[in-house]
């Protein structure tokens, strides 16, 4: 008795686990090239047809591919180029997804909510400015890099916008309808405004199997239309590498590119150009030297407070090839004094080789020493300088105005004279 009751409950243990993988959401195509991840409770995996999906999991996709995932109702969900989406436990039987950033594409399977139409909605995506409850198939919700713009396009049935979750559950939502489109930004929610379906869906990525519900009431899979759509399905499933292949081939050829695809090369070019070696690069600025007891001794003129010039300097900058982040830099230049002139030669004169860093191509600072000369009879000695500063984006084009920058430079005889420089860097 023991045995068979021991036995009973290992089958019962079985199917309950069964039961348990069957209800979780399923990884069912990819699209596109290069690993999509999946980050659940501290792990990452890289995911593949068939995996199961745990509530909690995080999706990202790369630049240049999409997966679509199947819930265990048939709702589908396409998730694009550069997204990233995570899969919320179900909370009171509604199924809760968040869109961090990107674009991501679903058909529902509404039927149950179309019995129960006064309740609330199954399936529900939060944003950091919107909340969605899906009372539609056919949808597509767009997220920006900042994940603070929303935007919402309905492709069939109507879908419930609302800024947060209280006004969605209270029945105070937006109705986007089919055809319509809306935006939520920090501001709150647009006025729905209406689109063309058609021209929408070419700024669309592929999303194989949207459409392909089993059972499902609307978008694609209408009656009729089942057979062939079925077909469709697995004719996509079968050949979604070769399609998409071929697809990618086909836009090189005619010139068109995603959006993502157009910001990857973008930044690719924005990167490289921003690595090569660069001649004509400038910067113009102001010094101050401190210590005016020790200015004084070595320069043949009286001082009345900090030494004040205006300074221009030619900086040659060579990329030091793997790291990315590193440069070698010039720094040959000269600086007019307060009261300098050609004729009284208070012109200071420096020579230095840095060696600078890059931080999310943004940020940089630098270490430097050289030789500083003051032209009459002043010092002739080593200098130790440290810079940081601003660079601004430049993207394709090289713009004039390239950084800002403020410095710290200690000359190095007896006693120290300490020089504050501040500027901008220019190139051509």
């Amino acid at each position: 008795m023991i045995i068979a009751l021991a036995f009973l409950c290992s089958i019962s243990h079985i199917s309950a686990s069964a039961s348990d993988v069957k209800a979780l959401p399923t990884i069912i195509s990819f699209g596109g090239t290069g690993p999509v991840i999946i980050r659940v409770k501290g792990m990452r995996t890289e995911a593949k047809p068939g995996s199961i999906l745990q509530y909690g999991s995080k999706i990202e996709t790369g630049p240049d591919n999409s997966v679509t995932i199947q819930y265990p109702d048939g709702t589908l969900m396409a998730i694009h180029s550069g997204t990233i989406v995570e899969i919320k436990e179900q909370t009171q039987k509604m199924q809760w997804n968040e869109v961090h950033t990107g674009q991501i594409r679903a058909l529902v399977n509404t039927e149950k909510i179309i019995k129960q139409a006064q309740k609330r909605p199954k399936f529900l995506i939060k944003t950091k400015s919107a909340v969605l409850g899906v009372r539609g198939t056919d949808f597509v919700v767009s997220v920006d890099p900042t994940g603070m713009n929303t935007k919402v396009h309905t492709l069939d049935g109507i879908v419930d916008v609302a800024p947060n979750e209280g006004s969605l559950l209270d029945g105070s939502a937006a109705e986007v309808k089919e055809g319509y489109s809306i935006e939520a930004t920090e501001k709150g929610l647009t006025q729905a405004k209406a689109f063309d379906k058609d021209d929408f869906l070419k700024t669309v990525e592929d999303t194989p199997h949207i459409g392909d519900i089993p059972g499902g009431t609307g978008g694609k899979n209408r009656s009729g239309d089942s057979d062939k759509t079925s077909k469709k399905s697995e004719d996509r499933s079968r050949n979604t590498s070769d399609n998409n292949e071929r697809d990618k081939n086909d836009k090189k050829e005619s010139g068109e590119q995603r959006p993502a695809d157009k910001r990857a090369e973008q930044s690719n070019r924005a990167d490289k150009n921003q690595r090569k070696l660069d001649l004509l690069s400038f910067r113009i600025g102001a010094m101050f030297a401190f210590n005016s007891d020790a200015v004084a001794r070595l320069t043949p003129y009286d001082t009345n407070g900090p030494i004040r010039a205006i300074s221009l300097s030619w900086n040659p900058a060579l990329p030091i090839p793997i790291t990315g982040i590193l440069w070698l830099k010039g720094h040959f230049g000269y600086s007019a004094c307060r009261n300098g002139s050609l004729n009284n030669q208070l012109v200071v004169r420096e020579a230095q080789l840095f060696l600078s860093a890059t931080v999310m191509q943004r940020f940089f600072g630098e270490v430097g020493f050289g030789r500083q000369s003051w032209t009459h009879d002043g010092p002739r000695a080593g200098l130790f300088t440290f810079n940081a500063g601003f660079m601004f984006p430049q993207g394709d084009k090289k713009h004039l105005l390239n950084s800002v920058f403020i410095g710290r430079s200690l000359l190095l005889v007896e006693p120290r004279i300490e020089e504050f420089k501040v500027g901008i860097g220019v190139g051509f």
